[in-house]
């Protein structure tokens, strides 16, 4: 992309982003120095670095603020990793020169002044103020982090796990029941909460917070890209009647296009934690962990969430003493577990850790049960406007295809600086009548369909599968629940 750019930043002129383009350079090549050991990726990295760091030493501290006010991606996170890489003081001072004090200023006094800005120009900053406070041991950015993403996830989310509106937070918090379009939960926003969810985690040791990522990864990343062609979302449409609008793969390359293969690129990130206790299991995915340090490697068996048990084997050439922690999600109730074929008497709250501490020894089996049930997700500020969840997952009504052709079904190619626009209008859904906003009372399972639901004793029977299992089709999340 043009210098012009940044010479058109420097004089305040409109210019789109031209730090979020490079920081997205920048992260791309410190991964492959990192990952890969590419002395080319380093030295055009550090060419890169003492460019930004000339670019920015003729402003004062009002000047950089302005140009803070255009998104830079995460600069900041870039340049703090940077610096503990390299070990040079010079490249922490460059990167404080990207924390955005008019943000990071309230949320470090605890106060949620989200209102108004946009969402995917705030979140990678507080990823960048995260990595700022473990590599300069500053609390305060820390403190900014965190409870940026304590009130978002507590207070601003859908029941996806994700947030955005038309990629702003427009309302006060808590406040989601008018905050329902075909314009949410940017995909972007969703990877880059994920990304900070994760440095929360590695601090508090915090099932809840793994409790959110869970629901992110269901619910956000897994139906964000289409099972045909690789196509990534924008946005998850939670307002009823519309469809996932992706683009087609030669056309439509936004944003969110370049996040979501990032996030496909890192599944594996977060499903097994360490620390000077033991390990974590955070996620209940089928996977292999090799824990070379211990000589251990734990394998998961599952097919989670179409069914509701995870097999451990534990595999050592030599017996390893250590505590192997389980996640218990707060949606879970009644979970049991068995070590070799014994049932345990003892298990954990929900939102907790389940510890097991032993000599482990080749072959050692530990199975979890964590059973999932019917539950309603209301609005905060509209208890009787409710999406329906099992266990993790957020289900969809099925409402159709109507009017969705080959022509209209996908975005046509979008120009610069555009979102993708839905050709046809959204459909109504229709509302449910009964006693009580509790699906558990209206939905009943698909018989040999795990996660589908159907539902009874309603004037239009309706099917329910789970969110990101729906493509190419018209669907609701929240449905209104009248008394009848």
């Amino acid at each position: 992309f043009p210098e012009e750019l940044f010479d058109r930043l420097r004089a305040g002129k409109p210019a789109w982003a031209p730090f979020y383009t490079l920081h997205k350079l920048m992260a791309g090549l410190l991964d492959t120095w990192q990952l890969s050991g590419s002395d080319t990726a380093r030295r055009v990295l550090h060419g890169m670095v003492e460019w930004t760091a000339r670019w920015v030493q003729p402003f004062g501290e009002d000047a950089m603020a302005r140009v803070l006010e255009r998104e830079y991606g995460g600069m900041n996170e870039t340049l703090y990793a940077y610096a503990a890489l390299t070990g040079e003081a010079r490249w922490r001072e460059l990167a404080h020169r990207f924390d955005r004090e008019r943000i990071l200023g309230p949320l470090a006094a605890g106060k949620d002044e989200l209102q108004g800005l946009h969402v995917n120009t705030t979140l990678p900053q507080l990823v960048g103020a995260a990595r700022g406070a473990e590599v300069t041991g500053d609390a305060r950015l820390g403190r900014a982090a965190r409870f940026l993403w304590t009130t978002v996830t507590e207070r601003r989310c859908y029941c996806t796990g994700g947030t955005s509106n038309e990629e702003s937070w427009n309302k006060p918090p808590g406040e989601l029941a008018q905050e329902l379009s075909g314009y949410t939960q940017e995909c972007c926003v969703t990877y880059n909460l994920r990304k900070l969810g994760r440095q929360v985690l590695a601090w508090t040791g915090d099932a809840r917070v793994a409790d959110h990522l869970e629901r992110t990864l269901w619910n956000g990343i897994l139906g964000a890209q289409h099972p045909e062609d690789g196509a990534k979302l924008y946005y998850v449409p939670l307002a009823p009647g519309f469809w996932k609008l992706f683009g087609t793969p030669l056309h439509d390359f936004w944003c969110c296009s370049g996040s979501m293969a990032e996030a496909f690129a890192t599944l594996g990130d977060g499903v097994y934690w360490k620390d000077d206790r033991g390990l974590y299991v955070s996620q209940y995915v089928a996977s292999t962990l090799d824990w070379t340090e211990q000589g251990l490697r734990l394998e998961q068996r599952t097919r989670f969430p179409s069914e509701d048990v995870a097999r451990f084997t534990v595999r050592a050439a030599r017996p390893v003493r250590t505590t192997i922690r389980f996640r218990v999600p707060s949606w879970c109730r009644g979970g049991q577990a068995t070590l070799n074929g014994r049932a345990l008497e003892a298990f954990a709250e929900p939102g907790s850790w389940f510890a097991l501490s032993r000599e482990w020894r080749d072959g050692d089996r530990v199975e979890l049960r964590l059973p999932m049930r019917l539950a309603a997700a209301p609005m905060p500020d509209d208890p009787n406007l409710v999406a329906a969840t099992y266990g993790p997952v957020v289900l969809a009504a099925r409402l159709g295809a109507e009017g969705l052709t080959e022509a209209t079904r996908r975005a046509p190619p979008t120009k610069p600086r555009t979102v993708p626009e839905y050709p046809l209008p959204a459909v109504p859904a229709p509302d449910v009548v009964a006693a009580s906003t509790d699906p558990a009372t209206w939905l009943e399972p698909v018989p040999e369909r795990p996660l589908e639901f159907q539902t009874r004793g309603q004037p239009r029977p309706l099917r329910f599968s789970p969110l990101m299992d729906v493509f190419d089709e018209r669907y609701a999340v929240y449905l209104r629940v009248k008394q009848g």
